[in-house]
């Protein structure tokens, strides 16, 4: 993975937006998951989660219950093969309504198992997404982002460094004053400090 850090109008996202547009002409498949983190989401747990989820399955705010569960389970489907499972578990993680769901509801008198049982199943799908072609995940602005998130996508690293799997973050500083430890212990991991250019630059 690599963690992109610098102030603000420095150049972090027209990095990012040159190494996507880069890569789309690659003539290599892989997969985009893409999210963006904001002032608001950093006391929601999962909530960076949900707008890769709202990215990969093509999820609206306005979507109804039934629209979002059965985008889960079709973007699921379509990915990696039908498991409703995972679609629910995962979507639940991230705050979609899916009380109605025979794998929730048998695990909502229990919400730390729940959660783990969803965690897994969120490693899992990265993984089985790994196995059909390797996959890019692109987070925007994750000083802004939740905790619980951030916790998920740094297990997910660490403990899976075979897959064929680039994490790109993109960071103020600040992220480093929350979390000081972040990226380090791992081998997988580069921090990319962006500094202002020069005139000449």
């Amino acid at each position: 993975g690599v963690t992109v850090v610098a102030g603000a109008g420095l150049g972090k996202s027209r990095l990012l937006f040159e190494f996507s547009e880069w890569s789309d002409l690659r003539p290599e498949r892989f997969w985009i998951l893409r999210a963006r983190g904001t002032p608001e989401m950093a006391q929601r747990p999962y909530a960076l989660l949900r707008d890769l989820l709202s990215f990969r399955c093509e999820i609206h705010d306005n979507d109804r219950p039934a629209e979002v569960r059965a985008k889960l389970e079709q973007g699921i489907e379509g990915q990696i093969g039908r498991d409703d499972e995972m679609a629910h578990l995962i979507g639940h993680l991230a705050g979609y309504d899916l009380s109605d769901s025979p794998y929730v509801a048998g695990l909502l008198a229990d919400a730390p198992q729940l959660a783990r049982r969803a965690r897994q199943l969120f490693v899992r799908w990265v993984s089985e997404l790994c196995a059909v072609d390797p996959v890019v995940i692109e987070l925007d602005d994750i000083h802004h982002a939740d905790d619980a998130s951030l916790d998920l996508l740094t297990a997910l690293v660490s403990e899976n460094e075979e897959l064929p799997l680039l994490m790109i973050c993109l960071a103020r500083p600040s992220l480093f004053q929350r979390r000081p430890a972040w990226g380090s212990g791992q081998e997988v991991h580069t921090r990319l400090d962006l500094r202002p250019l020069d005139r000449r630059e």
